[in-house]
């Protein structure tokens, strides 16, 4: 998920084409999807440092690759 997240941060948080590729195939989803990770992370901080990491990664990567 963290490579979802990074190439929204890059691209847009409706860039079809990304949305696409991760099967989130409404606004519905999308909105689902963005707050079963709020709570989640709302309850284990940790693995949100950990989450927020990983997409720093992913977005150098994908910087990296354009």
């Amino acid at each position: 998920m963290s490579e979802l997240r990074a190439r929204l941060s890059i691209y847009g948080e409706d860039d079809v084409e990304t949305l696409k590729r991760f099967n989130v195939t409404s606004r519905a989803m999308n909105s689902a999807l963005k707050a079963r990770f709020s709570e989640y992370f709302r309850r284990d901080p940790d693995a949100q440092k950990k989450f927020l990491e990983a997409v720093g990664e992913k977005i150098a990567v994908l910087r990296g690759a354009r």
